[in-house]
């Protein structure tokens, strides 16, 4: 007799975050010219929105703001907007000036990222996650770092900044013959709390380098190498400094 009950909530509950799912959406357009104003330039298709899933009243959204736009590069800011679900109205926003822009290398995703990363008892963050490359056959370049954000006291905070998750570098005579390494990370939540109650963030690192040789009619690996690496990100009192070596290219 306990299992309908059961049963309906959960197609109550999964009806409602198909229907929060499509108002997302279909509010943009309105939370965009009540944020910037009905000229504001900012293109629809390349704003993402996504329903928070552990605090569904609220709405996350990715804005890509374009500034300058030239033959060849362009600089644009991202803004993180916070808004109430069922209004649409903004509860925070937080600017992060020149974060997209692009030349030969440009952003080609932009993804909002709610897996649950409870850095402290009583906070739960938040991530985008943003994509580049590059186009050149001859110059192998990709790489997608993460922005960690917590919502407190109705400001949204920085505590992770430009920490590269995914990277791809190499060159190739866009033939056969080419050399390339890619590293893979991780993040996770340590399980014990440090300074002011935040939780250090495990980055576990995989590194594989290739490298092809052309040997007549046949293209070989000839060199393929893996490493594993595992860091410790710790809470300094207001963000978690990311080293040198694993942040993003600006």
């Amino acid at each position: 007799m306990r299992i309908v009950p059961r049963l309906l909530l959960a197609g109550i509950t999964l009806s409602a975050g198909l229907v929060q799912a499509q108002d997302c959406r279909e509010q943009l357009p309105q939370v965009l010219q009540a944020t910037y104003g009905a000229a504001h330039g900012v293109q629809l298709d390349d704003v993402q929105c996504k329903v928070w899933p552990a605090r569904p009243e609220l709405t996350l959204i990715a804005v890509p703001v374009p500034q300058v736009k030239n033959e060849g590069y362009g600089e644009t800011d991202l803004e993180v907007l916070v808004t109430d679900s069922a209004s649409g109205q903004l509860r925070a926003r937080r600017l992060e000036k020149h974060l997209l822009d692009w030349d030969a290398v440009y952003v080609s995703a932009l993804i909002l990222d709610t897996a649950p990363y409870r850095v402290r008892a009583d906070q739960l963050a938040f991530a985008v996650r943003v994509e580049r490359r590059v186009s050149s056959r001859a110059t192998l370049f990709s790489e997608r770092f993460l922005m960690l954000y917590a919502l407190e006291d109705g400001q949204l905070h920085p505590l992770l900044e430009r920490l590269v998750m995914e990277a791809l570098q190499g060159e190739s005579d866009t033939n056969c013959a080419s050399q390339w390494s890619e590293a893979k990370r991780t993040l996770a939540v340590a399980e014990k709390p440090g300074r002011d109650g935040y939780r250090d963030l495990i980055l576990r690192e995989q590194v594989e380098a290739n490298r092809t040789e052309a040997h007549g009619d046949d293209c070989d690996k000839v060199e393929q190498r893996h490493s594993q690496q595992t860091y410790r990100l710790v809470y300094d009192g207001q963000r978690y400094p990311v080293p040198d070596a694993l942040r993003a290219i600006q």
